[in-house]
């Protein structure tokens, strides 16, 4: 059975073979095929150099891919693959710099990528047009990625155990990782926590080595999601910050008609250059210290906070009815 053409090839086959054979004009083909009579004329002299055969009515994509792996490189990523066959795409990504020449990386550094890793993507379509490539993950259904917006904000913490690895019968990982930038803050192998590392006889020599681990982690290891390494994004969540703003107690008053409100008994006056009467303000309390006034985002004034004197406290009893007793307290 033969290749099976689509319609608007066939027909333009037709058309052509009556234009080259002067049947019909030039206008009349680009009528009839909705064309401009300049891609009429570029047409027919694709068919008449291609002898006239509907394949040479076909559109060939023709232009160079400039940024295309190099072949060599190419190669080393298959090597790596047949030297494992259950290497991921990240593992093989990892393992690539170490073993690319001189001119391989210049290309990286060419197309800026100065850490010389390839997209999982990329690997995949190499290993997949060489027939190495194999999804060993079921398809499941994806789950929503959350992450915060600044270091420091989350800090995640996990507990993993093993038995009979290093002489131990059994010892345990506990392991800090901020949420953020994916960086490892700490994690120490304990007599109640985590190994996997065969060449750690002892508990301090696995430590020794799993921080050597964890300083390569957080500098080299680029991560799928954010495309840096945790040390490069690990940033100050409070960079231009006030922390005035953030280590405080909030709360709301109205202002009354003297551009003043209470808080917990005191009445505080605001400059009469604001005038805020009856809008409600904002406020952040340092207890002991002073209270932020705040409208609608914007600082208004800092005031000192008042505070009672508990030696000038009246303490007022009443002895009401069935003998209850009602105590009380009003500053002077």
């Amino acid at each position: 059975m033969g290749k099976i053409y689509s319609i608007k090839a066939r027909e333009r086959f037709e058309i052509m073979n009556l234009l080259s054979s002067g049947v019909i004009t030039e206008r009349q083909a680009a009528e009839q095929l909705n064309l401009s009579i300049r891609q009429i004329q570029r047409l027919k002299k694709r068919f008449i150099i291609g002898g006239r055969t509907i394949e040479s009515l076909l559109f060939h994509w023709v232009h160079r891919q400039i940024n295309k792996i190099p072949e060599s490189i190419a190669k080393k990523i298959i090597i790596l693959k047949k030297q494992g066959s259950h290497r991921s795409c990240q593992h093989i990504s990892e393992l690539l710099p170490p073993v690319l020449s001189k001119g391989e990386k210049q290309w990286f550094i060419e197309w800026g990528k100065p850490h010389f890793h390839l997209s999982h993507q990329t690997i995949r379509n190499i290993l997949k047009q060489a027939n190495l490539y194999e999804n060993i993950y079921e398809k499941v259904t994806p789950a929503t990625r959350f992450e915060m917006e600044n270091f420091g904000e989350l800090v995640q913490m996990d507990t993993s155990s093993f038995r009979g690895l290093c002489g131990y019968k059994r010892i345990y990982l506990i392991l800090t990782l901020d949420d953020y930038s994916r960086t490892i803050l700490s994690g120490k192998f304990f007599l109640s926590d985590t190994v996997y590392h065969k060449r750690a006889t002892r508990l301090e020599q696995l430590n020794n080595l799993f921080q050597s681990w964890i300083n390569w982690y957080n500098n080299n290891w680029r991560n799928r999601d954010t495309g840096c390494t945790p040390e490069e994004r690990k940033t100050p969540s409070v960079k231009d910050t006030n922390l005035d703003g953030v280590f405080c107690l909030k709360d709301t008053r109205r202002v009354d008609k003297t551009n003043s409100f209470s808080y917990e008994g005191f009445i505080y006056k605001l400059n009469y250059k604001y005038n805020l009467v009856g809008s409600k303000v904002e406020l952040h309390i340092h207890p002991g210290n002073k209270i932020r006034v705040f409208h609608k985002g914007t600082f208004i004034q800092e005031i000192l906070y008042q505070k009672h004197d508990i030696l000038s406290l009246k303490l007022h009893i009443l002895l009401l009815p069935n003998c209850f007793l009602l105590c009380y307290i009003i500053p002077n």
